[in-house]
């Protein structure tokens, strides 16, 4: 419930601010509570242990794929709307499986097809209830 509503406020946001600031803005608000946490952990881990590949993974989930993915991800809501854009979102299901088949060789199971299927139908069921409200 909480990413629902932050992602709707930050759709909201993102038309006047643009994508970039408004996750740059959500990470400032939000390092209090978020950085509380990793810091307990750290300070009872010895991070001399990592390798770099550790550090490097870190550094792409970290900047990569969440920091700079989140400036075109509220760019995407400011433009299409939170409705839609969420709603396609829901597909990302299809790629995290074909991504783990193709890269890591994970043959998905018969469920996680059955799951994919209902997700799509739930999409197709909204966005038709959408534009029959219209």
């Amino acid at each position: 419930m909480a990413g629902s509503v932050g992602y709707a406020e930050g759709a909201v946001v993102a038309r006047e601010l643009g994508g970039w600031q408004t996750i740059c803005w959500i990470l400032v608000g939000s390092a209090p509570v978020l950085a509380l946490p990793v810091l307990a952990i750290a300070l009872n881990a010895d991070l001399a242990l990592a390798r770099l590949p550790a550090w490097t993974g870190f550094a792409y989930v970290s900047f990569g794929s969440m920091f700079f993915g989140f400036f075109a991800w509220y760019r995407g809501l400011a433009l299409g709307g939170t409705a839609r854009v969420g709603q396609a979102q829901l597909l990302q299901a299809f790629f995290t499986l074909a991504g783990a088949w193709a890269i890591a060789g994970e043959a998905p199971g018969v469920d996680a097809f059955l799951f994919c299927l209902a997700v799509v139908a739930v999409v197709a069921i909204g966005r038709r209830t959408a534009v029959q409200r219209r």
